[in-house]
């Protein structure tokens, strides 16, 4: 397996509207994959897979915050304490 540089990116993003090129989401927009797994986008972001504006990635940043607090009430508004698991 070849190694990647430090800043050899897959691709570099600018716009909402940017279509991905390679992997699981190729042909889809940034806005797209936000929508539906805006933690693929910081995924991609960490293992710099590809580059990304500070404005996308904040985007991507509070969609995932948003995803998170919705299952967690999701399991609230069913009597489902997310955290019980971790009791002792």
């Amino acid at each position: 397996m070849k190694a990647r540089s430090a800043h050899s990116y897959k691709q570099s993003f600018k716009a909402l509207s940017d279509k991905f090129n390679f992997g699981k989401y190729k042909g889809d927009t940034i806005e797209d994959i936000i929508k539906i797994d805006p933690g693929y986008i910081l995924w991609a972001h960490d293992e710099k897979v590809a580059k990304f504006t500070e404005e996308i990635l904040q985007y991507a940043e509070e969609a995932e915050d948003e995803e998170y607090y919705n299952q967690s009430m999701d399991y609230n508004d069913r009597g489902i304490d997310m955290y019980d698991f971790m009791a002792d």
